[in-house]
């Protein structure tokens, strides 16, 4: 089990060149666990894709379709009044602080690209970091 941040879950859902990464992730372990943030972070990302052109609307909402299917059972809600702390303290985002509030919960990794969060959370691994243990 692990806690995939939403550009984990971007990689997977949209084809491009970290896509057989997350692939090989999700082989690894395939229970992904994510806070509800998750659907609010993505749905931006499909928007901002469709906008940009890298995606056309019926990608977006077949990448919609697919993530919520894997997600749905798997997406928890996180206590906000933790996140609001946890943030102030960490000197982060209150999205980020979800993602690592519901990892140590869960008591799992949390594996994300973002290198902040690996600065602030000592859990938090690389997709390459995850497959090489």
């Amino acid at each position: 089990m692990i806690v995939a941040d939403t550009n984990i879950i971007t990689y997977l859902v949209i084809a491009g060149d970290k896509t057989e990464q997350a692939r090989l992730v999700k082989g690894k372990d395939s229970t992904w666990m994510v806070p509800t943030l998750w659907q609010h972070e993505f749905i931006n990302v499909l928007s901002t894709h469709v906008k940009n052109g890298i995606l056309t609307i019926p990608q977006a909402k077949t990448a919609w379709t697919y993530s919520n299917r894997i997600l749905s059972q798997t997406t928890y809600e996180v206590d906000m009044e933790n996140a609001l702390q946890f943030s102030i303290e960490q000197k982060i985002s209150a999205y980020d602080a979800q993602f690592i509030i519901l990892a140590k919960k869960l008591g799992c990794p949390l594996v994300t690209e973002d290198k902040k969060l690996h600065k602030t959370f000592a859990e938090a691994k690389s997709m390459q970091d995850f497959l090489a243990n």
